[in-house]
């Protein structure tokens, strides 16, 4: 990104004012707004937490692997929940 030190509109209170005008060259932005950051910023943190591996940034699964996660949550005999062991620690 070529710009990460202010927003890609006008803010007012943190938002982009009303009626004004964002910049033509979002991708270069990492803020659309003092709060929001722009699509590619979203796009990258999708896709990190999607399919990363690492540790600090998803743990303990990415959403692929909770995705494709099978698991079946049973009852004792008092209807109690049981929860599988990954969840239940």
């Amino acid at each position: 990104f070529k710009v990460d030190n202010t927003s890609c509109c006008t803010t007012e209170r943190m938002l982009c004012v009303n009626g004004s005008t964002p910049c033509a060259n979002r991708t270069e932005y990492v803020y659309f707004d003092s709060v929001h950051p722009t699509e590619p910023v979203y796009l990258m943190m999708a896709t990190q937490a999607y399919e990363s591996e690492l540790p600090n940034q998803v743990y303990p699964f990415n959403v692929k692997q909770l995705a494709n996660l099978t698991t079946s949550i049973s009852t004792t005999t008092s209807g109690a929940v049981e929860l599988p062991a990954f969840l239940a620690s």
